[in-house]
């Protein structure tokens, strides 16, 4: 039996006409909203549309500044926030001067060496289960050169 095609009606035709649009609400109300938010969120609502992105949210990017302890630059908070978020390590949140060159991301040394798995670029199983580099070195020198990888 065949199903007749019933339409159904279009997203914005199933709106009330009351403020149902996030940037139908107040800007008092989208301040404590964005306020709310982690810096990801929040700098990732500013590029959804101009609407959001014309909202003050220097208080909100003040408070992540402050929650961070980003320096005071003189910039304006958001950029401050960027600038300090950029210097985190990926895993732990923590500030750290090095970047893990082959996935070009910041990553402090303690988590590199606890997220082998993710991180190493050779582990002992990978290179033990190659053949070919257990016959070029032989036994004596793969325990030394195996003694730092995980």
């Amino acid at each position: 039996r065949r199903k007749s095609f019933v339409p159904r009606p279009a997203v914005g035709a199933m709106l009330s006409d009351e403020a149902t649009l996030l940037t139908d609400l107040p800007d008092c109300v989208l301040g404590r909203i964005l306020a709310a938010l982690d810096g990801a969120s929040l700098s990732r609502a500013g590029g959804t549309c101009r609407g959001l992105a014309s909202i003050d949210s220097s208080q909100a990017w003040e408070r992540l500044c402050e929650q961070a302890g980003a320096p005071n630059s003189g910039a304006a908070p958001a950029e401050r926030y960027r600038k300090h978020a950029a210097t985190l390590c990926r895993e732990c949140r923590r500030p750290t001067p090095y970047v893990f060159a082959p996935l070009r991301v910041r990553l402090c040394e303690r988590c590199e060496r606890s997220n082998p798995h993710k991180f190493a670029l050779a582990t002992r199983a990978m290179l033990l289960g190659d053949a070919r580099f257990r016959l070029l070195l032989g036994r004596r020198p793969i325990d030394s050169l195996l003694a730092n990888v995980p």
